[in-house]
C-alpha cells in the first residue's frame, strides 16, 4: 500500500533521479535555475546543448546534436524509450521562438493572457518589470495609486505563486 507521504515525495524522487542521470552523462546543473542543465563540446565550448527538464518532460536547445544524443542516451538507459516531440514551441507553459538571427526567446505571454483573462485584469495595461529601468523612477504620491479589487488582487497573487512554485526560470521576476 503506498502512503500518502510517499506520493508527495515521489515527484521529488524522480527529479533527483533525472539530475543524476544528466550528471552521470555529464551534464553540469546550473547555478540558477535547478533543473536546468548544460553540457560543452569538449573540442568547441561554443557548441552546447541545454535541456531544462520539468517533471518526466524535457526541453533540450542545442547546437550540438552530439551532446543531445548523449542524453537521450542515459535517459533512455536508465527509463527506456523516450517519446519525442519536435520541433517543439513550447513548454512547461513557456513559449519559444526562434528569430531569424538563431537567438531565442522564451516568453509566457500566452500562460500570462490565460491568468489575466481568468481573473478579469485583460484589459489593464502591462506592467513594467524590475529589469526595465524605469522600474526605479521615484514612487507615485498616494493620490496616483489605483485602488484594486482585493478578490482579483488575491487571485493574481495565487497565480503567480503557482508560477513560482512551478517555474524556476521566472522567480528573479516576481517579488
Amino acid at each position: 500500500m503506498i502512503q500518502e507521504h510517499e506520493l508527495r515525495e515521489s515527484n521529488r524522487l524522480f527529479s533527483l533521479e533525472v539530475a543524476r542521470v544528466q550528471k552521470t552523462a555529464n551534464f553540469i546543473p546550473s547555478c540558477v535555475i535547478p533543473m536546468t542543465f548544460v553540457k560543452f563540446s569538449p573540442t568547441d565550448p561554443a557548441r552546447k546543448c541545454v535541456v531544462s527538464a520539468n517533471v518526466d518532460d524535457f526541453r533540450i536547445l542545442d547546437n550540438a546534436s552530439e551532446l543531445t544524443h548523449s542524453l537521450i542516451t542515459a535517459l533512455e538507459a536508465r527509463f527506456g524509450k523516450l517519446t519525442t516531440h519536435d520541433p517543439s514551441t513550447t513548454f512547461a507553459g513557456i513559449e519559444f521562438n526562434q528569430l531569424p538571427t538563431g537567438v531565442v526567446v522564451a516568453t509566457q505571454a500566452q500562460y500570462i493572457s490565460r491568468v489575466a483573462v481568468t481573473i478579469g485584469v485583460a484589459h489593464l495595461p502591462s506592467v513594467d518589470i524590475v529589469a526595465h529601468k524605469d522600474f526605479f523612477l521615484t514612487p507615485l504620491l498616494l493620490s496616483d495609486c489605483v485602488p484594486v479589487n482585493s478578490t482579483i488582487y488575491q487571485m493574481l497573487t495565487g497565480q503567480l505563486v503557482q508560477a513560482l512554485k512551478t517555474h524556476d526560470d521566472v522567480r528573479p521576476y516576481f517579488s
